[in-house]
């Protein structure tokens, strides 16, 4: 069996005792590093060294391998002088045969090269649809996109988690080691869907950009007689988020719930009629699948609809604006609720099981290791057939 390190330091966050809210890359990459691991595999995580909160008690199988202070080193050369460096370090000392980043970045390139030196192979998960498409630049340099691009370009094998990032990768990146595979879940078998009222649609999300407060508000004003419960917590400075945040506050029908723990997620999703979207893109949100396991039906946009998958199976409902919603809704019998409960508990328990997943990911990777040359047409077709194979 192969080892695994997770090159995230946002991971950690959901394995410490004083757990820390997290984006939904790191818990998708905390459900992957669990699956490899049920599988036999070894997995390690990246940690800070000034991080010095004991790990839970549960997760004793995963290591930890610190990378670097983050106190340390000149703000403008700490990277090249320091970072880079201590990052090698453990890399070297650890021996990883995979180094798994969630979140592909201009560091994607550096660590690229510290891979390429020591022989690991580097995997990149797809996080978001932007980063392969131009609205990337709408909130990064020229030049992070350029080191970022490099470091795809360099990458061993890249993950994508839609048939946009797939086809997108097909057109760019031609020769690469690439597949369409879903976000992996770990369903609790002590999750039990609540039979009580369902009182309130929920909205899951760290506050920011991306993640569309404006349109929730809008919904919130014309939906006056339903509750919203709003779980998350502010991450990054903008004046839409800030403005939308103070006019949601406001209002009489939102209640604030600020983090939930991952013990707790189930208990406030499956007390919610709907699992509410408003994001501008999405890759594949971790929260459709929380919200699945529970039977609680999904309300999204059009562009935050991965492959479709909420209107082909049934599981929610798919609204152009917030004038649609609200007539979707006021049309929805209790027999029709109910039909995309059942189908959404069906469809996550049918198609996302992290194990499965992982086992996977592993022939992938062992196919692409042994068949290295495969020339660029078959790859193509053969990638294609098998991301089907998971729906």
């Amino acid at each position: 069996m192969a080892k695994y390190f997770f090159y995230d330091t946002n991971i950690v966050g959901l394995v410490l005792e004083e757990e820390k809210a997290t984006g939904g890359a790191a818990v998708q990459a905390h459900a992957w590093l669990n699956g490899l691991a049920a599988i036999g595999n070894k997995v390690c995580i990246a940690n800070y060294e000034d991080q010095t909160s004991p790990i839970k008690h549960e997760f004793g199988h995963i290591g930890l391998v610190t990378i670097y202070n983050r106190k340390k080193g000149l703000r403008w050369v700490r990277w090249i002088f320091y970072r880079f460096p201590s990052i090698y370090r453990a890399l070297r000392k650890a021996r990883p045969n995979y180094l798994y980043e969630s979140i592909p970045s201009w560091e994607s390139f550096f660590t690229g090269i510290i891979c390429k030196t020591l022989g690991i192979k580097q995997i990149l998960r797809l996080s978001s649809d932007i980063i392969l498409d131009e609205r990337y630049l709408t909130r990064n340099s020229k030049m992070d996109h350029w080191l970022m691009k490099l470091g795809i370009q360099i990458s061993d094998y890249v993950l994508c988690q839609n048939d946009y990032q797939f086809n997108l990768m097909i057109k760019m990146y031609p020769d690469k080691s690439f597949i369409k595979i879903y976000n992996p879940f770990i369903h609790q078998k002590q999750v039990v869907v609540k039979s009580r009222q369902r009182t309130y649609i929920a909205w899951i999300a760290n506050f920011r950009f991306p993640k569309n407060l404006e349109l929730l508000y809008e919904i919130a004003i014309l939906l006056k007689d339903q509750k919203f419960e709003v779980a998350g917590i502010y991450v990054n400075q903008h004046p839409e988020v800030d403005k939308y945040l103070a006019k949601l506050k406001q209002l009489k029908n939102v209640k604030f719930k600020g983090h939930v723990k991952r013990k707790e997620i189930y208990e406030f999703l499956s007390g919610a009629r709907f699992l509410l979207n408003t994001s501008h893109y999405e890759g594949f949100s971790n929260t459709y699948l929380e919200a699945m396991a529970v039977g609680t039906p999904m309300l999204v946009r059009p562009n935050a609809n991965p492959d479709q998958i909420i209107n082909k199976y049934d599981l929610g409902i798919v609204y152009q604006d917030k004038h649609d919603l609200k007539l979707k809704l006021d049309l929805m019998s209790e027999a029709d609720y109910q039909r995309l409960s059942d189908q959404a508990i069906e469809y996550v328990n049918k198609n996302h099981d992290h194990i499965e997943l992982a086992k996977k990911l592993t022939r992938f990777l062992e196919r692409e290791k042994t068949n290295s040359h495969t020339c660029k047409a078959d790859t193509s077709v053969e990638l294609k057939m098998d991301s089907a194979s998971i729906k």
